[in-house]
């Protein structure tokens, strides 16, 4: 009775192993070519921008550029590997290298803005303003041809102040 159950356990693992390494040798390939894993279970989080596949021992993490409908090719992002893998995007492999930031009101000729702090940043620090109201007006061109306010960059993580004093850009700040 014993070797009976020893047998059954030890052709399950076997099983198990062989369906293991078939999968990922299949996966590994799709992943490479830009399709699909197919042998996984999808989950996906709940932004929607990044998606995990769990295989047998592997996994793979891809960042998607609208929805996570959209065909696998258009990534911002794969990674292939184990279950214990960590994968997190900079904004390089975003594709948002900052080409230039610029604030659009020095060349409006005769623009005027209302009067006001514009909050349009805020850290553990600090608050940042800008002198009026303004914020659609300053934006941040990528090298990828996309173009961002410097309010949505800043809070998704594409750019930091640091490049704002680079590019010369205006602000305010106030301590917390």
């Amino acid at each position: 009775m014993k070797n009976k159950k020893m047998i059954i356990i030890l052709s399950v693992v076997i099983v198990l192993l062989v369906f293991g390494l078939y999968s990922h040798y299949i996966d590994s390939a799709r992943v490479r070519n830009g399709v699909e894993p197919k042998f996984t279970i999808k989950t996906i989080n709940n932004t929607g921008d990044k998606v995990t596949y769990w295989g047998l021992g592997y996994k793979v993490i891809r960042y998607t550029k609208v929805s996570p409908s959209e065909p696998f090719k258009n990534n911002r992002g794969v990674k292939y590997g184990s279950w214990f893998m960590k994968y997190e995007l900079t904004s390089k492999e975003y594709g948002f290298e900052i080409d230039n930031i610029v604030d659009t009101t020095n060349s409006i000729e005769d623009f005027a803005c209302a009067e006001a702090l514009e909050e349009f940043y805020e850290d553990n620090n600090y608050v940042y303003y800008y002198s009026c109201i303004k914020s659609e007006y300053v934006i941040v061109e990528y090298k990828n041809g996309n173009v961002d306010t410097v309010e949505k960059a800043l809070n998704d993580g594409l750019i930091e102040i640091k490049d704002l004093d680079e590019y010369k850009i205006d602000y305010i700040k106030y301590s917390k």
